[in-house]
């Protein structure tokens, strides 16, 4: 009784309300750079765009450049791409594929789709601003806010 108890507490933890929202510390996250060091985003300082992508996705791979264009503009920023990882391509598919794309921001991070749970998105790309802090400044979900300048303006204002 007590185990299915805890069970059900930790289902109920996972999909309500716990996904990280505006104004909350952006949960910590884990992964392999491209280049196959280890990245943590609580050891990243500053503040930072975080753009979470699937690679099979056309509107994921049309945002790298765009984060790469942005990451020139913005140089007091650092900007992270981070590619979650489904389970069924490995890390080589996926480096052949980024290695198809021209211009990509300089840290690709490859990591599990239990990130997405925690900053609570459901389509590709999602990017988040995260100030000085460790506080998530501002949400972004579908390819769309980066189109019509959303993402960026909300990281110039982040700049007056």
């Amino acid at each position: 009784m007590l185990r299915s108890c805890i069970g059900l507490c930790l289902l109920l933890l996972t999909t309500t309300g716990i996904a990280a929202d505006i104004g909350d510390k952006a949960p910590n996250m884990f992964g392999r750079t491209y280049s196959g060091e280890i990245f943590r985003l609580h050891s990243q300082t500053g503040p930072m765009v975080v753009s979470f992508l699937w690679i099979g996705s056309a509107s994921s791979q049309q945002l790298l450049p765009d984060l790469n264009r942005l990451e020139k503009r913005y140089p007091k920023l650092n900007f992270f791409a981070v590619h979650i990882n489904a389970g069924e391509e490995r890390n080589e598919v996926v480096k052949r594929a980024i290695s198809r794309i021209k211009t990509t921001p300089s840290t690709l991070v490859l990591t599990s789709v239990m990130v997405q749970e925690s900053f609570g998105f459901s389509n590709f790309p999602f990017s988040v601003i995260i100030g000085a802090n460790g506080k998530i400044m501002a949400r972004f979900e579908g390819y769309k806010s980066i189109q019509n300048g959303s993402l960026e303006a909300a990281i110039t204002s982040l700049h007056k």
